[in-house]
């Protein structure tokens, strides 16, 4: 049974503290016995307290510390907001700020996965090489501004060119 609610509970479900207390924790589930499994997993399904069954975009990550008499303290937190945010960094880290195409660091990954492609399955790969000619003129007679808008056009022309080369993708 619930003991104690506090923190963020009320804003999470709709309820005060104290309509938790003295209820089980197995009432809030779709399915009482995966409550554990569920909260570990970040569950996104929960029953609020007038019965329907709802889903939920947070993430939750539990923390489950015994506690004396044979009792169970588990905190939860929304991390959502850090999970959106791991995301995007992992997103910066490997693609390009200026076209959103992947960087060398990603390209070196997609090499590795593609040859091991090749190795296992026997699925070919090609690598295209593209150099704007005297790119250098253009941005040191137009600007950068205009430099980096040419590199926006080209970059999505060859976006979708490669999204139509894709089996399926079209």
């Amino acid at each position: 049974r619930i003991s104690i609610a506090v923190g963020a509970v009320d804003d999470l479900t709709g309820q005060p503290a104290q309509w938790w207390v003295g209820r089980r924790l197995a009432e809030l589930f779709a399915e009482p016995t995966a409550v554990l499994a569920a909260v570990a997993a970040g569950g996104n399904r929960r029953r609020r307290a007038d019965g329907q069954i709802i889903g939920t975009e947070a993430m939750v990550e539990a923390t489950v510390v015994p506690a004396p008499g044979g009792e169970v303290s588990v905190s939860l937190h929304d991390i959502t907001e850090r999970l959106s945010l791991t995301s995007e960094l992992d997103f910066r880290a490997h693609h390009d700020a200026l076209t959103g195409l992947p960087n060398r660091r990603m390209l070196q990954q997609l090499l590795v996965d593609a040859d091991r492609e090749r190795c296992e399955n026997g699925r070919p790969y090609a690598v295209v090489h593209v150099d704007l000619d005297d790119f250098k003129v253009v941005n040191d007679s137009l600007g950068h501004r205009l430099g980096n808008a040419l590199l926006v056009a080209a970059s999505d022309r060859f976006c979708c060119g490669a999204r139509c080369l894709s089996p399926g993708s079209c």
